[in-house]
């Protein structure tokens, strides 16, 4: 997984597409990419990202339930984010640990959120 899929870390010119910033890879499971997409996306286009990675899934793996991955990845991304800063701000300069100092804990709150509801 690339662990960071957000429109800042493509690029294209019109014909070719990169995907950049592969420094939060991970092996893990693919709804982690589009829960994190869909979140950089707005509420219109949120539905048709899904359904678009669903799709394509299904393509490939016709007997696979993508679906089924979307409700819990809600939690588990976010826990899984909140490994990544944790171990972004264990090794980075302490001028910069400012910018990300609470967001550990801003991303536990958002995963018992989503348990939540």
């Amino acid at each position: 997984m690339h662990g960071d899929f957000h429109p800042g870390n493509w690029r294209s010119d019109g014909s070719n597409r990169m995907i950049v910033d592969w420094a939060d890879s991970f092996v893990g499971h693919p709804a982690t990419d589009i829960h994190r997409l869909v979140g950089w996306l707005p509420a219109g286009d949120q539905e048709q990202a899904k359904s678009v990675w669903v799709n394509a899934w299904l393509k490939h793996i016709p007997r696979s339930r993508p679906l089924r991955a979307l409700a819990p990845m809600k939690v588990i991304a976010r826990l899984q984010g909140a490994l990544l800063y944790q171990r972004f701000l264990d090794n980075i300069e302490n001028s910069e640990r400012v910018y990300h100092e609470g967001d550990p804990a801003s991303e536990v709150r958002a995963a018992i959120q989503a348990a939540t509801t």
